[in-house]
């Protein structure tokens, strides 16, 4: 392990509270080795504050934030997002910390030591609804699948299947009134702008609830299309996964595994100069390149051989994870 240090660009480290200092594998253990290691400690709650020492999942901080509190229909019980926004954000911002920390280290010629938290960035999420919070004195309202300050801005059931609606102001509401045949709402004083609409919510999403029923899906997002009106289908996965902008705008691709075969996965989510990044390989399996990044470092076929019983040993394994938790 210290012989990877030397050389290494990055560490990386998701240790439970105490256990990096534990195994010496903490920055300052690391910086001494290396002191132009890039170092990345990623954590439940960060390092500073009463709740440094507290362990983190990504549901568990959804909870501690308040996220929880906002999700889900009014008068209804919480909702995760399933999704883990709370883990996957973290791990961005903990790329983007490390990409600054290396551009500095090209000026400096010193690494550093580059945190990020599930609590940081959970509550970084909730910055818009923190402000409203200070500014108003009052907890935000669960609004299902709708918006805070937006009316009609939801889903809606159709003749068939449901769809989504995003009438974000008042000339698209006049839009929609036209091609809905609501002509004579237009200038009622419930929903003459977007600001009464909001207030008689009730009464906004009753209308347009009735009037979206009377036509299928297809029906309604071809109109809506045509006027410029945001809208969307509900799909499922199986249907964004079919999806021929899915398909040709590059964000599913297939490649070869060597043991797996054709395997479909998700494209990085940007593009360099009108391109999607290349894919270059397969991930590796668990200890694919244990052996030649060991020979990297010196070590000797023999030695190599008599690290494996460590190496293969489920025990081995079992401590690490327990180490870890």
């Amino acid at each position: 392990m210290y012989e990877l240090i030397q050389w290494a660009d990055v560490a990386i480290t998701s240790f439970g509270p105490g256990v990096a200092e534990k195994l010496g594998l903490n920055h300052e253990a690391m910086k001494a080795i290396n002191p132009r290691l890039v170092y990345c400690q990623i954590s439940g709650y960060g390092s500073v504050g009463p709740m440094r020492e507290g362990k983190g999942y990504d549901v568990i901080l959804q909870a501690f934030t308040g996220m929880l509190s906002i999700t889900g229909e009014p008068g209804g019980v919480p909702v995760r997002s399933p999704f883990s926004p709370v883990d996957q954000a973290t791990g961005m911002h903990a790329m983007s910390g490390i990409l600054a920390a290396i551009h500095r280290r090209s000026r400096t010629g010193q690494g550093g030591l580059v945190e990020a938290s599930l609590f940081d960035t959970a509550t970084g999420f909730l910055g818009y609804f923190l402000q409203s919070f200070w500014e108003r004195g009052t907890e935000p309202i669960k609004a299902g699948s709708g918006h805070e300050s937006l009316c009609p801005y939801q889903a809606f059931d159709t003749a068939d299947k449901p769809l989504i609606l995003g009438v974000a102001n008042d000339v698209l509401w006049r839009r929609f009134c036209a091609i809905a045949q609501l002509e004579a709402f237009v200038d009622d004083p419930r929903f003459v702008t977007n600001a009464f609409r909001v207030t008689n919510r009730a009464d906004t999403v009753a209308l347009v609830s009735e009037t979206l029923k009377k036509k299928s899906r297809d029906f309604w997002l071809k109109v809506l299309d045509e006027e410029g009106i945001p809208s969307s289908p509900l799909h499922t996965l199986g249907e964004l996964s079919e999806h021929p902008h899915t398909t040709e705008s590059g964000m599913r691709f297939e490649y070869e595994h060597p043991e797996l075969g054709k395997v479909r996965s998700i494209a990085q989510p940007l593009r360099l100069d009108g391109e999607r990044t290349s894919f270059r390989r397969h991930a590796p399996a668990l200890g694919e390149h244990t052996d030649s990044i060991l020979k990297e470092l010196g070590f000797s076929e023999a030695q190599i051989q008599a690290f494996q019983p460590a190496l293969n040993s489920n025990q081995s394994i079992k401590n690490m994870k327990e180490e870890t938790k």
